[in-house]
């Protein structure tokens, strides 16, 4: 097993796979985004830090934000009616 920096991640090379090492206290998690609300986070990601290595701080601010406001929104729905709750479905 070889690790060397690339591109500012770590890299281990794992039978001729090259896998970067996971940060501390962090995992990987993958979705299905749709592609024009990718391409205007890169943008926006490129233009406030001039590359793309804080594409992932910035992801996780916006679940943040959102985790916060559900939080909220379900707090105030309890507090209203204990037979009220938060109910958050995917879209179809």
């Amino acid at each position: 097993m070889y690790t060397f920096k690339f591109t500012c991640i770590d890299v281990i090379h794992v039978r001729g796979f090259r896998m970067p090492k996971v940060p501390k206290g962090k995992v990987h998690l993958q979705a299905y985004v749709d592609e024009g609300v990718v391409e205007e986070l890169r943008k926006l990601v490129f233009m406030k830090y001039g590359n793309f290595r804080s594409l992932s701080y910035e992801v996780e601010q916006a679940l943040r934000a959102w985790l916060a406001a559900h939080r909220a929104r379900g707090e105030r729905a309890r507090g209203a009616s204990s037979a009220t709750s938060l109910t958050c479905e995917p879209p179809t």
